[in-house]
């Protein structure tokens, strides 16, 4: 992958700072990377006996021999109709402007290969999780598989897809530990339930970030060690980190950083000028461009959805009205504030309590 595609990268998925990092470390803390609403993406297969995954070495996902062409199963037109629609709303969501994350490879047999990148695929359309209902995020996902590498590497990769969302409904229906440690290897006997020895090749990388960071932090909170101590034992954690590990911590460091930074932005109510100068002198001009771009829409989306809520509450306070003119209120509410992609957010967050206070 070039340069310039991982520069890419790092600054995209709407809302996320910089980059694809952001999704390991909320792995580490066990919320962002298990949204209940993706669960019911499809009807998840259960965990794989270890050591019998579908792993890339494996037929259960499907050969697709190089010489022979791609082979597209035809739809109906009602599915295409279906598909071009999902497509035209696309347009318009929060992926809007972006290149698809991620890649769909395959190893030297012809057979999916089964690694970070194509779990960066599958988190592209998983973040249209509140805009898009699972089975419509499963189906542009379909879409795009089997037009770009025919239905043997379709059907492998949504069986994978499938064993991902079941996994994610799985650390979120679970009792961890408290100890960051203890949670981590819990986190891989999971990842091992549901792929077998293929865990490995696909969670390897993101696992050995976040086994670095609770090191990392160990050392840095260890009271008995001595500044000198401190920072030898963490000049030897840096060495033994591989380049393409080494970055990815930079990565999430960064992303982390980013985020501090702007939350203490919103505490001093900084002014956009400073917070530019701030982020440029730290990030570079280009990174606090697409810091403030994200610091609008942040700000004109919690703008409204503020002005909606306290909206909301007027016309449920309302005893004068009926159940069915509440709803047609509340309805024609939601429709004069937000667009269709939006109004599924925030359909999203009346049923989970995230609004804000009306």
């Amino acid at each position: 992958m070039s340069s310039a595609a991982t520069s890419r990268r790092r600054f995209r998925r709407g809302g996320v700072l910089l980059g694809a990092a952001l999704v390991a470390l909320g792995l580490f803390w066990w919320t962002t990377h298990q949204p209940s609403r993706t669960a019911d993406a499809t009807a998840s297969p259960s965990p794989v006996e270890p050591g019998n995954a579908p792993a890339a070495t494996t037929p259960q996902l499907g050969r697709a021999e190089s010489a022979k062409p791609i082979v597209v199963t035809p739809q109906s037109e009602a599915d295409d109709a279906q598909l071009a629609a999902l497509r035209e709303r696309l347009h318009h969501s929060s992926l809007r402007g972006s290149d698809v994350d991620g890649d769909v490879a395959l190893d030297g047999n012809g057979q999916l290969r089964l690694d970070a990148e194509l779990l960066r695929r599958f988190d592209y359309y998983l973040s249209l999780s509140g805009e898009f209902s699972p089975a419509e995020i499963r189906r542009l996902l379909e879409g795009d598989l089997r037009e770009q590498h025919g239905n043997a590497i379709a059907d492998a990769a949504l069986d994978t897809f499938d064993r991902y969302i079941g996994l994610r409904q799985a650390l979120e229906n679970s009792s961890l530990p408290d100890d960051p440690a203890a949670r981590l290897a819990a986190l891989r006997e999971l990842q091992h339930a549901w792929f077998g020895d293929a865990a490995d090749s696909l969670f390897g990388e993101e696992n050995s970030l976040l086994a670095d960071t609770i090191a990392r932090r160990a050392i840095e909170t260890n009271p008995d060690l001595s500044e000198v101590e401190r920072s030898r034992q963490l000049a030897e954690l840096d060495q033994q980190r591989s380049p393409s590990e080494r970055e990815s911590r930079d990565e999430a460091n960064a992303a982390r950083l980013a985020e501090e930074q702007t939350e203490q932005f919103d505490q001093l109510d900084m002014d956009a000028a400073t917070r530019h100068e701030e982020r440029a002198a730290l990030w570079g001009e280009d990174a606090a461009d697409r810091l403030a771009a994200l610091d609008q829409q942040r700000a004109d989306w919690d703008r409204r959805l503020g002005d909606y809520a306290s909206a909301r509450q007027r016309i449920l306070d309302d005893a004068s009205l009926s159940p069915d003119a509440r709803q047609q209120a509340l309805n024609r509410l939601r429709e004069s504030g937000f667009d269709a992609n939006e109004q599924l957010r925030v359909e999203a967050l009346e049923r989970t309590g995230g609004l804000p206070s009306g």
